[in-house]
């Protein structure tokens, strides 16, 4: 496998997404291809094809992820908030807005 990314509508560990949004992640490209514009094509085609139905597209990467940010930017999104999680087996994940839009 070279490359996968999951699409996940909205659910109860993210209280702040709306039913008209999705969730892009998690997403990798195995070693040996990273660094080729796979995943932020990847990212690029899939809100594409949701911008059909869908209004907004999330997707929540850890801080320390510089890759994972650098191929969302490449793939057109913006930082929008950034989050923290509830302590707990089944802790949701909220957000504070560094933009508003």
């Amino acid at each position: 496998m070279v490359h996968y990314s999951i699409v996940l509508p909205t659910y109860y560990r993210f209280p702040f997404m709306e039913d008209t949004a999705i969730q892009i992640g998690p997403y990798w490209t195995t070693s040996q291809y990273r660094g080729r514009g796979l995943c932020p094509y990847v990212l690029s085609y899939i809100m594409s094809e949701y911008a059909k139905i869908k209004d907004y597209a999330y997707v929540i990467i850890r801080k320390d992820n510089v890759s994972s940010q650098r191929a969302a930017i490449k793939a057109g999104l913006i930082e929008w908030a950034y989050g923290f999680r509830t302590p707990g087996l089944l802790g949701k994940f909220y957000k504070r807005t560094v933009r508003e839009y």
